[in-house]
């Protein structure tokens, strides 16, 4: 019994649609016939990009330092994994790659690849949807840009290293729903290999966890004042340039009538404001002080040694280094006295000992004798009494 036909076998099946016209250009006229042959492989090379091709340049020239630029490349399919880079510019490679960012060649028509029935390639579409999605044109895969920067040391699992090495290619995947790829990838727990690499990230790229942030923790409510201050400073500033005055006055003391126009602008508003007047107010017990000294004590009174904590630590510093200074000058002058050219076979405990007896002479004599004794004995057993 012959089978019976339907209203599909009297239409043949269309192919995916190419850009036959670049197909055209690229066989000879006396080959025109055999165009069907050509587009049902499929395996032409890589279309071109168009003018509105939007892909990162990497030039070697650019880079921080020499040497860098040989090992950051655009096409995530021919980068070498950061593990694999010397240890010393590891940071700065990823750096580099941050300053660039991922790797997004926009192009019309990718390449197409599958079983001839269901051809499928990658879409431009997907950048605006996953951001950290890359495209290399020469392997045709996606990759991952948080994951090839931050990625840890790869496990052995299978498919562990898709986004970051082999690249990811089974396109019928990503259009699946809940079952994308893409969104497989990224994970539905916070602390998934790509959210920890997303979150690594961002962290770099904010600033926000540096490690000048963390140890110099500013609250908001400084943020505030210090912004309000630098913003009437600003404002008195252009004022005084739009109109061609001068900023400084012949007399800017603390006794003086009229400080000169910047310093005199700075009082108007502090003058009706209250916040203005609490962040910009004058401080002359601060100044005609005699020493360092007593600017450092000055500053710890009136508190203003946590608004200033830097210039706080740094007249510390300057106050305490004469002293750490002698000190050493001191170790040095005992040690010529003590280790001579007749004892230079002297070991590092027994010189030690000896400085620290000589050098803190005061303090070695408050230890009489008996106490000296007693702890002797109390170290281990003796061979004769001495309690």
């Amino acid at each position: 019994m012959a089978k019976m036909k339907t209203i599909f076998s009297y239409y043949k099946k269309q192919e995916p649609s190419i850009d036959v016209a670049q197909e055209i250009e690229l066989v000879p006229q006396s080959n025109a016939q055999d165009i069907p042959q050509l587009i049902e492989p499929i395996s032409d090379p890589i279309p071109q990009a168009d003018s509105r091709a939007q892909v990162p340049q990497v030039d070697s020239s650019t880079q921080l330092n020499s040497g860098v630029g040989d090992f950051v490349k655009g096409d995530p399919g021919l980068r070498p994994q950061i593990q694999n880079c010397p240890v010393d510019k590891q940071n700065e490679i990823r750096m580099a790659y941050m300053k660039l960012g991922p790797y997004q060649p926009k192009k019309d028509v990718y390449p197409s690849s599958g079983p001839n029935r269901h051809r499928r390639r990658f879409q431009s579409h997907w950048f605006n949807a996953f951001s950290w999605l890359e495209y290399s044109p020469s392997k045709d895969a996606a990759f991952c840009f948080p994951c090839f920067l931050f990625r840890k040391k790869p496990k052995g699992k299978s498919g562990s290293n898709t986004f970051t090495e082999k690249g990811f290619r089974s396109w019928r995947k990503v259009n699946n729903g809940k079952e994308c790829a893409f969104l497989s990838h990224m994970g539905k727990d916070s602390n998934s290999a790509h959210n920890f690499a997303a979150q690594c990230y961002d962290n770099l790229k904010s600033g926000k966890y540096d490690i000048e942030q963390v140890m110099e923790k500013v609250s908001d409510e400084d943020i505030i004042k210090n912004r309000l201050r630098l913003k009437t400073s600003i404002d008195a500033a252009k004022w005084l340039a739009f109109q061609s005055c001068p900023f400084r006055g012949n007399d800017e003391g603390p006794n003086s009538m009229n400080q000169g126009n910047f310093l005199e602008m700075m009082k108007l508003p502090a003058s009706y404001n209250a916040k203005v007047k609490a962040v910009v107010r004058q401080n002359p017990e601060f100044q005609n002080l005699p020493t360092i000294a007593a600017l450092c004590r000055k500053l710890a009174e009136s508190g203003r040694s946590k608004d200033y904590h830097l210039v706080d630590r740094l007249i510390r510093l300057i106050l305490t280094l004469p002293v750490s200074t002698a000190t050493t000058e001191r170790a040095f002058s005992a040690m010529k006295l003590v280790k001579t050219r007749l004892r230079n076979k002297m070991e590092d405990e027994y010189l030690r000992d000896c400085l620290l007896t000589y050098i803190e002479k005061e303090m070695a004599l408050e230890f009489t004798v008996d106490t000296i004794i007693d702890d002797f004995n109390v170290k281990k057993r003796r061979r004769v009494e001495l309690q």
